[in-house]
């Protein structure tokens, strides 16, 4: 009886009955991480954890933490972007370049 108490009036104890309901209801299942951590999806795009043991958002990994912040990763992208414009003007200037003498 006291676990169900706890389980529907406390959060710190993982994960409360409306967390529960919205979960079995709502979430799509997402993936889970090394630490255990289940991440979950709705429709209209928001994004939840459930914490496997001891809720502490410094148990998020980092690719689970840009996941579920909206943010891309952006050091891939410039990364690309980068070697892009390399490989564009050095193989433009390879090819118009004149030999001179």
């Amino acid at each position: 009886m006291l676990t169900l108490l706890k389980k529907i009036f406390t959060w710190w104890n993982q994960d409360t009955f409306g967390t529960r309901l919205k979960t079995i209801f709502f979430g799509k299942f997402v993936g889970k991480d090394s630490f255990g951590n289940k991440y979950y999806e709705n429709n209209d795009g928001k994004r939840w954890v459930i914490y496997s043991n001891e809720i502490d958002a410094s148990k998020i990994p980092v690719e689970w933490y840009s996941w579920i912040h909206f943010t891309p990763n952006r050091i891939e992208k410039i990364h690309w972007t980068l070697s892009a414009m390399y490989s564009l003007f050095y193989s433009g200037c390879a090819r118009n370049s004149r030999t001179i003498g």
